[in-house]
């Protein structure tokens, strides 16, 4: 029997009973924790029973959602759809990677209503489909039937509050946090950074955080350490928040932490690690919001220390990298988007 969820955000008015939702997301080493994370997130606002049947890849699963059924991924779709049929599920909420080849005329075909957070566009088969990322490009979803909902942009970027509530100020001593994503190129940043290539005791205390499901944890551990960097996994979204409000200036890859430090307002650099984020990282980059090192400027390291010399040592431009980032991205995406989840979900239950 799934764990029962008890959110305490959103309201809506929904039936007394569990609404039974089925989520297939993966937190492991090759698709890393962010989509697991702002999928618990989310589902954390809504303020209705849910009981949970999450089926995905990864041991970290079990550690965003609890009080959740974990189901390990399925070989095949029909596997999933005897799953859902079996439970009686009354949605199915899907965060995956757009390489991930999604069957979604089949899973039309389960006469569930479809939620999903998707990054790209293209041909997405859902009732309310949720797209924070900042490009119109992203945003063209033609299959999508009569009364479904693409809430799409920058309002709707799936921010977790806690990146909202601070608000970063210029510290008196310098700092600087190294956010790392996943993936292998961003692995090999991580290892690249710490080795030896950069004197990071010359722009002060530096920290880097790298995700739960980070593999290589202790090698990189051990690098670190002849760095003189301060290495750190898995931070909950309060204690990462509180990290960049009070850091000079934030070394990045792309994807969700880049949006959460531009809620923030911390000066940041970006390395756009994987193809996909390149374009998003111009984007910001046009807009005055981020330094952007570019997809092979990030594993020079002399462009990366040159970047985070001009932003350390030129207050009025890491002034301005911040008062653009508060001034574009607002922090509450995630908010209005667990409005519309929770409407939807919330009319599942009356029919």
């Amino acid at each position: 029997m799934a764990g029962m969820l008890m959110t305490t955000g959103t309201s809506t008015s929904a039936s007394s009973r569990s609404i039974r939702v089925l989520v297939r997301v993966d937190a492991d080493d090759r698709v890393g924790c962010a989509h697991a994370v702002r999928t618990s997130a989310l589902l954390n606002m809504i303020r209705m029973p849910l009981q949970l049947t999450v089926v995905g890849a990864g041991a970290a699963l079990a550690a965003f959602f609890p009080q959740a059924q974990i189901e390990p991924a399925p070989a095949s779709f029909p596997e999933l759809s005897k799953l859902v049929s079996e439970q009686g599920q009354d949605a199915i909420f899907i965060d995956l990677p757009p390489e991930a080849g999604w069957p979604w005329a089949s899973l039309r075909a389960l006469q569930r209503p479809i939620i999903t957070i998707d990054d790209t566009g293209g041909d997405v088969v859902a009732d309310l489909v949720l797209n924070g990322t900042v490009l119109d490009a992203y945003h063209n979803y033609p299959c999508l039937s009569e009364g479904a909902r693409a809430l799409v942009g920058v309002r709707y970027a799936l921010i977790r509050p806690e990146f909202s509530r601070v608000r970063w100020r210029h510290p008196q001593e310098r700092s600087v946090i190294i956010v790392v994503g996943s993936g292998k190129h961003a692995r090999e940043w991580s290892f690249a950074l710490a080795s030896g290539a950069i004197e990071w005791s010359r722009w002060g205390k530096t920290s880097m955080v790298v995700g739960a499901a980070f593999s290589e944890f202790t090698a990189l551990t051990k690098s670190c350490q002849g760095a003189g960097i301060n290495l750190r996994r898995g931070l909950s979204a309060r204690d990462l928040a509180a990290l960049l409000a009070r850091s000079s200036l934030a070394l990045t890859t792309g994807g969700m932490i880049v949006y959460e430090a531009l809620a923030v307002g911390v000066p940041t650099v970006v390395f756009p690690q994987i193809g996909n984020l390149v374009p998003e990282a111009n984007w910001f980059a046009a807009m005055g919001c981020v330094r952007n090192l570019g997809f092979d400027g990030g594993m020079d390291m002399t462009k990366v220390t040159l970047e985070v010399d001009a932003v350390l040592h030129d207050h009025s431009l890491a002034r301005m990298l911040s008062d653009r980032a508060r001034s574009i991205v607002d922090g509450r995406g995630m908010e209005r988007a667990a409005a519309a989840m929770a409407d939807l979900l919330g009319a599942t239950v009356s029919r």
